[in-house]
């Protein structure tokens, strides 16, 4: 329907047959109609070939949906038809935090979030669905968080990059015992555990789309406690910078600042780096648990 809309405006528009990702990957060398079972739309527009589809309306026009994402589809044309490529938009997602330790060991201050690509309609679609109380109650119960406050930018500008601030206070990342505190200056985003957990795998790892993970937090300290030791900065690359992490915690006065950023630059991974894969979120996971110990003066 779509595609003869197009068409009857003038706009030159093709269809595109696909193997959604649940459907499994297309076998080109011996194409046969049953490895299709999904179409989306192609248009010329100024030089530029647009893919569209229009069953989602929490995506902007040049994304889309995530069950397209599966390497390639077949466009068909009077004149040519060929097999064109189906590129991702990378998904992003910032965190700055800027926050104040009490010597009671609760952490008090303001934390905000930017969402771009499959990040941005997925906080849309939680956004509309549970509505701003929904959502921030859900927030809030994720990280064990007392929010005060929150604001939102954005959420109806599918363009638009969503923006989401919060005034809150944390306890969870705290421990205490005796003159030491305990801190995981990782407040948001954490790798808790390996997602691969498998020795071996059968299967390419496919992650939809890039992504990038960024967090950013400027922790004040009470002044009668000093740091007794920091987390060392970690620095991680796989061939070919198919993903990098960097991850640093450094102290200025009574002030920490923690920079962590995890970017996946490509969506699918043979069978044959999945070790390297495993071994970098392992790493990631062993970095990420590290404490900051504060001793009392």
């Amino acid at each position: 329907m779509l595609i003869s809309m197009l068409q009857k405006a003038n706009i030159r528009a093709a269809p595109v047959l696909i193997s959604t990702r649940n459907h499994g990957f297309i076998r080109k060398d011996n194409p046969i109609s049953s490895q299709f079972n999904y179409v989306i739309a192609a248009v010329d527009l100024e030089g530029k070939l647009l893919l569209l589809d229009a069953t989602d309306r929490s995506l902007p026009l040049n994304v889309l949906p995530e069950h397209c994402l599966n390497g390639e589809g077949f466009m068909i044309r009077p004149e040519k038809s060929e097999w064109i490529k189906i590129n991702p938009i990378k998904s992003r997602t910032t965190v700055s935090s800027d926050l104040t330790l009490s010597a009671a060991g609760e952490l008090k201050g303001k934390i905000q979030f930017t969402h771009d690509g499959y990040y941005a309609q997925s906080a849309r679609k939680k956004f509309f669905k549970d509505g701003k109380e929904g959502y921030v109650k859900d927030l809030a119960s994720s990280y064990a968080w007392n929010i005060s406050s929150s604001e939102f930018e954005n959420m109806d500008k599918l363009g638009e990059t969503i923006k989401e601030s919060h005034q809150l206070q944390i306890s969870d990342n705290i421990q205490a015992n005796g003159d030491h505190m305990y801190l995981n200056p990782i407040m948001v985003m954490r790798v808790d555990e390996n997602p691969f957990q498998l020795e071996k795998r059968q299967y390419p790892v496919d992650f939809g789309s890039p992504e990038e993970k960024v967090y950013v937090a400027r922790i004040t300290l009470p002044k009668e406690w000093t740091v007794e030791e920091l987390p060392k900065p970690k620095a991680l690359v796989l061939p070919g910078n198919a993903a990098k992490y960097t991850y640093t915690v450094t102290q200025n006065g009574n002030v920490l600042s923690v920079t962590s950023l995890l970017v996946i630059s490509k969506a699918l991974f043979a069978q044959d780096e999945y070790p390297s894969l495993r071994d970098f979120y392992a790493q990631i996971v062993a970095k990420q648990a590290e404490q900051v110990v504060l001793k009392k003066n």
